[in-house]
């Protein structure tokens, strides 16, 4: 961190090969299946910009943008809607769960993971040292966590759903030391960004009305499920429309011109795979409408 201060070498400049537009860009061109290339991104992208990530201080701001980027050709590769909202991608309370990885979450557990090393350590000198990891905002998630664990210690055992008192047993943050506690302080950043995703969705209407289904088989979908499904067709749809001020009383002599017309065009588009169809429309010189209206 210091030898990027010395040099001057900026986050984005030490990132921009990685994370930029461009990285994902010669994946998205080497022509193999969208499936493929987001599996590309889940094990090769992304273990990669976190790296630089972690080395030099990136604001939590710009880590959002890489993944708004990543999130639109993701989307793609997957032939998604552009409009679906990405907590369909990386939501794991979702009905439908897929195996991608969110790249804000990932930062936040991996700086997670940072700050623990250095309070948490054996040596006291490092413990003590005070060192502080920047992200850009006032970092707050660690101590959270360990807020919220604390609470749950306190207020001990408790029925999840039907289940009966005591029928999962998880493991008590004032009883667990060293590896044990942290990887629950790391659960927790998780749990609390799962949240927010929930949050979100319960303010989406059309995205969110999963959210209220009541008997509905939860599915995570693994990567060998994903490569053995057959990619969906696509089809293209073409309406031909044509407005016709014929006299009312060759209103319907108009609309069969129109569309014996227009019938071969109609015809070919079909043949090349195409959903045609002829809509020709009629409003009389005198201003009444045929019955295409």
């Amino acid at each position: 961190m210091l030898l990027a201060h010395q040099y001057n070498i900026n986050a984005d400049t030490a990132i921009g090969h990685r994370a930029h537009p461009a990285y994902q860009s010669s994946v998205d061109k080497s022509g193999l299946p969208g499936k493929f290339k987001a599996w590309i991104y889940q094990h090769g992208i992304l273990p990669r910009i976190l790296w630089p990530l972690l080395v030099y201080e990136v604001p939590i701001s710009t880590v959002e943008g890489f993944e708004r980027r990543v999130s639109w050709y993701l989307q793609r590769w997957l032939g998604l809607s552009r409009s679906l909202s990405s907590i369909a991608l990386y939501g794991q309370s979702n009905i439908l769960r897929i195996p991608i990885s969110s790249l804000n979450e990932e930062f936040m557990v991996s700086r997670t993971r940072e700050v623990l090393q250095y309070r948490e350590s054996s040596d006291h000198k490092v413990s003590q040292a005070g060192i502080e990891v920047q992200t850009g905002r006032e970092w707050r998630a660690v101590d959270m966590a360990q807020s919220w664990l604390q609470y749950r210690a306190l207020l001990g055992a408790v029925t999840l759903g039907r289940t009966g008192l005591g029928s999962s047993m998880t493991p008590r943050y004032d009883k667990v030391k060293g590896k044990d506690r942290r990887a629950l302080i790391q659960e927790e950043v998780r749990a609390s960004v799962e949240e927010e995703r929930s949050s979100r969705m319960v303010g989406m209407r059309q995205q969110g009305a999963w959210m209220r289904w009541e008997q509905a088989v939860e599915r995570k979908i693994s990567w060998v499920e994903l490569w053995k499904a057959e990619p969906h067709p696509t089809s293209k749809q073409i309406v031909l429309l044509e407005l016709t001020v014929p006299w009312e009383d060759r209103i319907e002599e108009a609309n069969e011109r129109k569309r014996a017309k227009y019938a071969a065009l109609v015809e070919e588009c079909q043949r090349n795979r195409w959903r045609a169809r002829c809509h020709p429309t009629e409003v009389g010189c005198r201003g009444f409408a045929g019955q295409s209206l």
